[in-house]
C-alpha cells in the first residue's frame, strides 16, 4: 500500500505556526510540557515529514534538519539531524513514524548519489524506540554495549561542541543534563521501561543516562545505500 508523505521545507521550521499547534497536539501525551521541547526542535529543523488522516490533519511527523559540520581534519562534513517525531496515539503502534524516516532515508540517499559526498546521520535520545529505529542506519554508535570506535570520538566532539550538548563527560556519546526542560509524561516513561525490559534494552543504564535529569544519548552513523523497492509518493507541502 502507498503511503504519501508530505514535505514542507523552511530555513527554520519555527516560522510555521500552523505546523507548530499541529505538532503539540500530537506531542502532549508524551511530555509533561511538550512546549520548549518542540520549540527547540522546530528552530533548528528544516525539513518535516508529515503524514495526513483521511480528514487532512497531520497524524505523524519526522522532523530533520541538513547542516554542515566542521570537523578537523576534515573540513565541512555534510550531516541529517533527526529530531523530533512522533504519531497520534491512534496510529502509534502502526509504524508511521518508522516509514517517515525511512523515507528521509531514501531522500538523503539520493543526495549523496547526486552529490558525491557522504552524510553523517546524528540524533539524540532518552528512548530505545528512537535507538531501534536508527538500525536503519550503518555503522551505529555507540554500540549496544556501550562502545565505540575511535574515529568517531571526533564526530561526537564536533557535534557536541557546535550544538552545545550538555556538559563535559568521559564517554563522548553520553550527554548530561542536555534536556533539562523535557520530561516525558507517566504514559511515556511507562512505555519505555515495558520496551526495555522486552528487550533486554541497557545501554541507558550501563552509561548512567536519567531521563528525569535531562541526560542522553548521542547517535550517530552511515546511510545504508540499499533500500528495497520505495512505497511512497510524496508533494510538497504549503504550510
Amino acid at each position: 500500500m502507498t503511503m504519501t508523505v508530505e514535505i514542507i521545507r523552511r530555513t527554520s521550521l519555527s516560522q510555521c505556526s500552523e505546523l507548530q499547534h499541529a505538532l503539540l497536539d500530537i506531542v502532549r501525551p508524551y511530555y509533561l510540557d511538550p512546549t520548549a521541547v518542540l520549540e527547540r526542535e522546530l528552530r533548528h529543523c528544516n525539513v518535516a515529514y508529515v503524514h495526513r488522516d483521511t480528514h487532512g490533519s497531520i497524524a505523524a511527523f519526522a522532523l530533520f534538519a541538513y547542516e554542515e559540520l566542521f570537523v578537523p581534519g576534515e573540513e565541512y562534513v555534510p550531516t541529517l539531524y533527526a529530531g523530533l517525531c512522533a504519531a497520534s496515539l491512534t496510529l502509534q503502534k502502526k509504524g508511521m513514524v518508522f516509514k517517515l524516516w525511512s523515507y528521509a532515508c531514501e531522500e538523503a540517499i539520493r543526495w549523496e548519489k547526486e552529490h558525491g559526498k557522504t552524510i553523517l546521520a546524528w540524533a539524540t535520545t532518552a528512548t530505545p524506540v528512537t535507538y531501534y529505529g536508527a538500525s536503519m542506519y550503518h555503522h551505529l554508535e555507540p554500540r549496544l554495549d556501550g562502545s565505540f570506535s575511535p574515529t568517531s570520538i571526533r564526530y561526537a566532539r564536533a557535534l557536541k561542541a557546535k550544538h552545545a550538548l550538555g556538559v563535559d563527560h568521559d564517554h563522548p556519546f553520553v550527554l548530561k543534563r542536555y534536556a533539562i526542560s523535557t520530561r516525558y509524561s507517566p504514559f511515556e516513561r511507562s512505555a519505555i521501561q515495558q520496551f526495555c525490559a522486552s528487550k533486554q534494552f541497557r545501554i541507558f543504564d550501563l552509561l548512567g543516562i536519567d531521563e528525569s535529569q535531562g541526560d542522553r544519548l548521542l547517535m550517530i552513523g552511515r546511510f545504508k545505500q540499499q533500500f528495497g523497492a520505495s512505497v511512497f509518493r510524496h508533494k510538497q507541502g504549503d504550510l
